[in-house]
């Protein structure tokens, strides 16, 4: 995304859209997807919260958002990387990081700061209790310490941290990918299963406990990721009918499971987590299986190519081409909704001014942001970000 995931993405492989800049629109298109999608489910209980793909599956947002960073970053880098500019490619991923790092202080602050207002504007003391942002009044500085180490992270604010690390994570797995795409990856399962087997997380500090996204798991998604972004630059991933058939069974199945089995089949779901090997904290075998086999029937049949001409596809895609800030505004707008309906409680009028009313602001503002990059608002042509 931009500044979460860099510009200049080429546009190459067969059923993808070119915007300007040579960007690819249809990962623009999905990225968008995923940050609206985020929004939507960062405001729990709202009535459209129960059409999101979690909602139909074993695998949600989250999966999508890392395993995307990881593409946009190898179309960005790879390259560069492979063919000898390990140094610019370096230095360029460490401002990145220093720079999510410094947005992830800031939003968590602002959510802060909306909290603690609304349970005071609200007389809702619960407001303050929960995410872990109790910690701040029971023992403000060494909740601050924490939130600076990354050690204390607050609930609906934990996923940049992760990004952070993993940005540190990039280099390595770019060296073994020149070496070796196979040996990157087998790298990368390696550290995963380590993971698993040995309970290996970063620990929470003050508060005991470990990261609720743990990067030694996680980090598989964004080698995949990576890997397949140097696939779609050397040509495109190949599309097998077989793998297809098989991938849309598994999607299949895991939405009978989630929906447990159309409603006909109570408690099926709650079985599925029993054995299907769930947990997101260290991204259970069942999600990635599902993940990939979604991501793969979404890419075989061209979904982002067949909707180029909806009404949708272009406020996503502008939303998708300004990810950071939209990342940050949908945080912020999450939290005001959060802070509404634990005051309020929800209503049909509620819910749909609060998402309705957010994502069009989303969309207005990656509207001004897409002025600001091309020139094409006058007042702001002058701030256009460098390339």
């Amino acid at each position: 995304m931009n500044d979460i995931e860099p510009e200049g993405m080429p546009s190459q492989g067969p059923r993808s859209t070119q915007g300007s800049g040579g960007r690819r629109d249809d990962i623009d298109f999905w990225r968008g997807f995923i940050l609206c999608t985020i929004f939507i489910n960062h405001v729990p209980g709202n009535l459209f919260e129960r059409f999101t793909y979690r909602n139909y599956g074993f695998s949600d947002s989250s999966e999508a958002f890392v395993f995307i960073s990881g593409l946009s970053l190898s179309l960005a880098y790879g390259s560069k990387f492979l063919n000898g500019g390990q140094g610019l490619v370096l230095v360029s991923l460490a401002r990145r990081a220093v720079k999510l790092y410094a947005v992830h202080i800031l939003l968590s602050l602002a959510g802060l700061a909306i909290f603690a207002s609304g349970a005071a504007l609200a007389q809702n003391s619960t407001l303050m209790q929960e995410h872990g942002r109790d910690l701040f009044i029971d023992d403000p500085f060494s909740a601050l310490i924490g939130l600076f180490s990354l050690g204390h992270q607050l609930g609906y604010f934990n996923i940049l941290p992760l990004y952070v690390l993993m940005l540190a994570m990039t280099p390595a797995m770019f060296w073994l990918a020149k070496r070796n795409r196979l040996l990157m990856l087998a790298a990368s399962l390696a550290v995963y299963l380590l993971s698993r087997v040995a309970g290996l997380n970063v620990p929470s500090w003050p508060m005991k406990g470990d990261w609720f996204f743990d990067p030694f798991s996680w980090q598989l998604m964004m080698a995949v990721g990576l890997a397949v972004g140097l696939s779609l630059r050397d040509g495109a991933v190949p599309r097998n009918r077989l793998v297809m058939l098989v991938a849309g069974g598994l999607v299949l199945a895991a939405a009978f499971c989630a929906t447990d089995g159309l409603s006909f089949w109570p408690g099926l779901m709650d079985l599925a987590r029993e054995r299907a090997d769930l947990g997101k904290t260290t991204l259970g075998a069942g999600r990635i299986v599902h993940f990939f086999a979604l991501a793969y029937v979404v890419y075989g049949i061209g979904l982002a190519h067949n909707m180029r001409h909806a009404a949708w596809f272009r406020p996503l895609c502008s939303i998708g081409r300004s990810g950071l800030w939209s990342f940050a505004i949908l945080s912020v707008l999450a939290a005001v909704g959060q802070v509404l309906t634990q005051s309020l409680g929800h209503s049909v009028l509620l819910d749909t001014l609060l998402i309705g009313g957010g994502l069009g602001l989303l969309y207005g503002c990656a509207m001004l942001l897409d002025g600001r990059r091309d020139g094409t608002i006058p007042l702001l042509a002058g701030l256009s970000p460098r390339r």
